[in-house]
């Protein structure tokens, strides 16, 4: 099958599962603190240039409710790899978040490897999803790229996630330094065969001042190739248009909506800490405007697809057996202090 037909292909099946909406992840980069010294990352540990920032909870929950104003009922919470808040406090950050926006609302976090324990922790104060990218499935590439980590923990972390419950998700990144000519059909094997509940592929950008600065980008043909075939393999999971495809190419996430893609992250994080969360070069700030909303509608129309503001979204791969645990959508009490 060639490509436009392979990307036809997966758009049908798309529309077949989801119509033409669109669910809406609102991203909070509470942390630019990293432990780790990943060749690729432009916050990683080593690098000194970057201006270091945690976001407090009340900053937190100011992001959050401009987003719940907007229409957004799912959060991701993002940061580099360390522990800024103990657990104890993230997981009181965590129902605050549930109680202020007083109805059911999705909470995903995206902060790496942690012990089991913690895991259970955050799960049980309302942590509804995960995302943690295996970034390869190459043992000897990603043990290249990530100093001092392995491919077999991360895997197993991801197991861990699924059986406490979570709605996880994973992925891999596309042209990733070092990689070998059969590591894409790898990753995808590895992904589908694991039948995460959410997904995330994204090309390599390269970071100034980091390691693997003078590596090419991935291509972005790649990247909506494996959007397409993820999407026959795995038609009702959730697969997200990562914001690295902006800098590819311009409108990259809304092309990807054309190739299987069903999920759009807007950029809720305050501007000054946004400036200072720069995983890559030419990081978009296309969500940086106060009128962002709007003009995501216009734009999505141009793409014959919607917003689906005021959902939820939860992946229908929640269904399988042993798919996650569904909570009930409950409407928390906010706290006076809260509202």
């Amino acid at each position: 099958m060639t490509d436009s037909g392979l990307t036809a292909a997966a758009e049908r099946l798309c529309l077949q599962n989801f119509g033409n909406g669109v669910f809406i992840r609102g991203i909070v980069e509470f942390s630019n603190v990293c432990g780790c010294d990943c060749l690729y990352c432009g916050i990683r540990k080593s690098c000194r240039n970057v201006s270091r920032y945690t976001m407090n909870r009340a900053e937190i929950l100011s992001a959050v409710r401009a987003g719940y104003e907007a229409g957004i009922r799912s959060f991701v919470f993002q940061s580099g790899e360390a522990s800024v808040y103990a657990v104890d406090d993230f997981c009181r950050i965590i129902e605050a978040v549930h109680r202020q926006c007083g109805e059911a609302v999705a909470v995903t976090l995206s902060v790496g490897e942690r012990c089991g324990r913690e895991y259970r922790r955050l799960f049980d104060a309302g942590a509804d999803r995960f995302l943690m990218r295996f970034e390869t499935a190459n043992p000897r590439v990603y043990a290249l790229n990530h100093p001092g980590r392995s491919l077999e923990s991360r895997l197993e972390a991801l197991h861990t996630l699924k059986e406490i419950g979570y709605e996880t998700g994973t992925g891999f990144l596309i042209g990733i330094p070092h990689e070998e000519p059969d590591d894409f059909e790898l990753n995808l094997e590895t992904l589908i065969a694991f039948r995460p509940h959410m997904v995330g592929v994204g090309p390599f950008v390269p970071a100034p001042q980091t390691p693997a600065a003078a590596f090419p980008p991935g291509p972005f043909e790649k990247v909506l190739q494996a959007y397409s075939r993820i999407r026959l393999a795995l038609p009702k999971v959730n697969l997200a248009s990562v914001t690295a495809l902006d800098s590819l190419v311009p409108q990259g996430r809304y092309k990807a909506l054309r190739a299987g893609a069903n999920v759009y992250m807007p950029n809720l994080t305050p501007p000054d800490f946004r400036r200072r969360y720069r995983l890559y070069e030419k990081k978009s700030a296309a969500d940086a405007f106060s009128d962002w909303p709007r003009v995501l509608e216009e734009e999505m129309k141009r793409f014959d697809r919607r917003p689906l503001w005021n959902e939820i979204g939860t992946s229908p791969m929640m269904d399988e057996p042993g798919g996650g645990i569904k909570r009930p959508e409950i409407s928390p009490v906010m706290t006076a202090s809260e509202r």
